[in-house]
Order: structure tokens, then sequence, then C-alpha cells
């Protein structure tokens, strides 16, 4: 399958490490679409998709910021003292606010992306009490969590877009990818 009229394919599948594909593919041969799996029946973290066009970064990360006491208090209830890691990943442009959000607590996850996607609609539900909760609500993509869903990884960018997912204050490197 190939994207347009041009002879780019949309999809190549790789046989390698993760040592392997970071330096021989992303970094050598420039790869800069990787997406992961999450795989239906599959364990996975908490993780959330917030889109705005028309809105910049800002907007999408104040929505965020409006949500976020409704996330935290609804995993304490499962979780309590537990350290939950909050990794936000930004791929916004000037037309488009993206944020790509990954809640990980460290005793705790979920069954499968279909259990978090049933969660995020719960808080959907408390969002709708308020008017500005409500708001924020609506960047929330709610269609990332249909089986084998594939999510760009950090350091990638969509094909044939320049808007490369970033996690600001962190080095790209192996280690931290």
């Amino acid at each position: 399958q190939y994207m347009g009229h041009r002879e780019i394919p949309l999809y190549k599948f790789v046989l390698a490490s993760d040592w392997e594909f970071f330096h021989n593919d992303i970094l050598r041969n420039g790869v800069n679409t990787v997406c992961e799996v999450i795989r239906e029946n599959r364990p996975c973290h908490l993780y959330l998709d917030m889109d705005a066009h028309g809105k910049t970064r800002e907007e999408v990360l104040q929505s965020w910021e409006c949500l976020r006491p409704l996330f935290e208090n609804a995993l304490r209830q499962k979780v309590k003292d537990d350290k939950i890691d909050i990794i936000i990943l930004d791929s916004s442009s000037d037309s488009k606010g993206s944020l790509h959000i990954i809640l990980k607590c460290s005793s705790h996850i979920f069954t499968n992306n279909v259990h978090c996607g049933a969660f995020v609609n719960l808080i959907g539900e408390v969002a709708s009490g308020s008017l500005e909760s409500k708001t924020a609500f609506e960047y929330v993509d709610l269609a990332v969590y249909s089986k084998n869903r594939m999510m760009r990884m950090w350091g990638s960018t969509k094909v044939g877009q320049d808007r490369f997912l970033k996690w600001e204050g962190v080095d790209f490197n192996f280690n931290t990818w």
C-alpha cells in the first residue's frame, strides 16, 4: 500500500532487536514513522490522544490540566499511594494542538485497551458535570481504543508529515526510547 501517487510505502515491517532497529533504522536510515501496536487482549498502560485542529499546544495542554485531577483521582481509588508517572508527548503544529499522554502506575496495568477506553469513557461522564471539564474532554480522541491500535512512538511523525512526537526535557536516545 502506498501513500498518494508516490512510491512511499505506508507500512514497512522490520525484524530486529530494539537496539538494532533504533541504531540501524531510526538513526542511520532516518525511519521516522514508528508505531507500537497496542494489541487486543494484552495489558497496557492508560493512554490518551488529545487533538484539536485550530487550537494551540497551550490550549490542548490547558485542557489536559483541567482533566488531569479527574484521571488521577480515579486512578488513586485503585492504586492508592503508588506512584503515577505521566508522560506527555507533544506533536503540535501552528494549526493543531496534539498530545499523547501516558499514565503509568507502578503497580497497576490495565487488562487491555478496551478497559482503558471504558475507563476514559467513565472519566468523560464525570467531566460532563462541569462546562469547563466537558469542553476539555472534547479534545480526547476516543477512537484510539479499538483493537490492535497503532500508536506513534516517541520521536515519530505521521507518514508525509513533519510533526514529531517530542518529550520535553528528555534526550532522544536508545536508553530513553
